[in-house]
């Protein structure tokens, strides 16, 4: 699927691609490093923080925990 996405759509939407195998995922493009606006920033803090209060923000790690306990009952 990657070998239908050229690098110069990929570069109008400063977007990168990635790409799975049976075993892992990685960059097929890197998606370009950009700043992120301050509104959005904040946004972010924001979602962040009531995820905390609610109990619905959860680490990369802990997911990847459940993941791995589903596979082993």
């Amino acid at each position: 699927m990657a070998s239908r996405v050229t690098k110069e759509n990929l570069d109008v939407y400063r977007s990168g691609l990635l790409e799975e195998d049976a075993t892992s995922v990685s960059w097929a493009w890197p998606a370009p490093r950009r700043d992120i606006d301050p509104a959005a920033s904040i946004w972010l803090l924001e979602l962040l923080m009531r995820g905390l209060e609610n109990g619905t923000a959860y680490s990369a790690s802990a997911l990847a925990k459940a993941d791995n306990a589903a596979e082993y009952p």
